[in-house]
């Protein structure tokens, strides 16, 4: 591993670390760690484990099917990342369509804005690497089974 590569690790824990403090402390000074979720967000919530637990198993059942037919697919560490991040997709979107999300004590403002910063952190880097990527590369990330294109 490079120089590089292992800073780069260590600056992205210790990024990491840093917000973790700075939401804890926001949530002890607000006391939002002494709320709870009501009996309505705990039945949403458990609607909405049931809904993503069911919504993985289906993207399973058609990535095996898939890949058994031997349709060009992500390779299998994408693939299954894709499962998780979708199931974690719908649990999230039944979650807050039904107000189940947060404790009923907590406001989701500092959330929203953790999330916007990370997420457009994380938009700005993969669309630079993207733009440096080259067609057989972008070729390889997508279709990683198939034959780079002779030039």
């Amino acid at each position: 591993m490079s120089t590089s590569w292992i800073l780069g690790f260590i600056v992205g824990i210790l990024i990491v670390a840093v917000v973790y403090g700075v939401m804890t402390r926001m949530a002890r000074k607000k006391g939002s760690g002494k709320g709870q979720f009501d009996e309505r967000q705990v039945a949403a919530r458990g609607n909405a484990f049931k809904l993503a637990y069911v919504t993985l198993l289906i993207y399973l059942a058609a990535w095996m099917i898939l890949r058994s037919l031997e349709v060009p697919f992500f390779g299998e560490y994408m693939s299954a990342l894709l499962g998780v991040l979708l199931s974690v997709g719908v649990f999230m979107g039944y979650a807050i369509f039904h107000d189940a999300y947060f404790k009923a004590s907590e406001s989701p403002r500092a959330w929203i804005g953790v999330l916007c910063v990370v997420g457009g952190l994380n938009l700005a880097i993969g669309i630079g690497r993207l733009l440096r990527m080259t067609k057989d590369e972008l070729v390889a990330l997508f279709f990683p089974d198939s034959e780079p294109a002779e030039t």
